[in-house]
């Protein structure tokens, strides 16, 4: 391959395999920006709550899975103290 000269149908078959590969990420990023805007648009119409009252709820389960874990943490904490 290297310092090997290519012949015009090797350059050929080289340009039209980068333009595939362009097609085809192209055609990948369309797909998640419609993919995307399509998901926006039917969460928020299906959503049973308003936003006020989903971050609400997110901030509470935040607020449980903190304390679960600090929990879960001193119940670690007091295990390894016992083994030591």
């Amino acid at each position: 391959m290297f310092g090997k000269k290519k012949n015009k149908d090797e350059k050929k078959l080289d340009k039209k395999l980068v333009k595939k590969k362009k097609g085809i990420m192209d055609k990948l990023v369309m797909g998640a920006i419609i993919g995307g805007a399509i998901g926006s648009v039917v969460g928020m119409s299906v959503a049973p709550k308003t936003g006020k009252e989903t971050r609400g709820y997110i901030v509470e389960q935040g607020a449980k899975a903190k304390k679960e874990g600090v929990k879960i943490l001193s119940w670690f904490k007091k295990l390894f103290k016992k083994k030591d």
